[in-house]
């Protein structure tokens, strides 16, 4: 899944192989550049903090946790904690099913968690639902038009959200 820049460009050159087609090019470089512009604030703010921001721990639909931990380790180089999944038939050693009693010893012994899941357990928990990446959920969601957590756009969400959550206003 294309969660972050080096995931969407991938994905990009994928599609652009199996289609056949070429990709334009310039306009993906300016929107790489255009991304990591927008992206400045959190990430230097995240750099010079690094060695005291929470890790980040996730659960929810395999492929978006095993997508967003990787565009936080990987690409952001920022520490990753725990990772589970909400489906049994996908969990393995990597990452595992959690059942919601699981999910309770994991999250008790994290202190002032930095934790995306579904809103109602961050919400159970007092914990900020912008970070939600999973249903069940205890929001209206009547806007179709809600900014994805993936491609170029999705980036610039989840460091958005990340940031609020982090660092507060200004």
């Amino acid at each position: 899944r294309p969660y972050g820049i080096q995931k969407t460009l991938q994905s990009i050159k994928q599609i652009s192989d199996i289609l056949q087609l070429p990709f334009n090019k310039g306009f993906i470089e300016k929107e790489v550049k255009t991304i990591q512009q927008h992206m400045l604030p959190f990430t230097r703010k995240a750099f010079r903090l690094k060695d005291s921001l929470p890790a980040l721990s996730l659960g929810g639909h395999r492929d978006v946790v095993e997508g967003i931990g990787s565009f936080w380790r990987d690409e952001l180089g920022l520490e990753l904690g725990s990772i589970w999944c909400d489906d049994p038939s996908m969990g393995d050693e990597e990452i595992p099913y959690l059942s919601t009693q699981n999910k309770r010893a994991v999250l008790q012994g994290m202190q002032n968690p930095l934790l995306m899941e579904n809103g109602d357990l961050l919400t159970f928990l007092g914990l900020d639902t912008s970070l939600q990446i999973a249903f069940p959920d205890s929001r209206w969601r009547l806007n179709p038009y809600s900014s994805p957590l993936l491609g170029f756009r999705g980036t610039l969400q989840l460091a958005q959200s990340w940031m609020n959550v982090l660092f507060g206003g200004f």
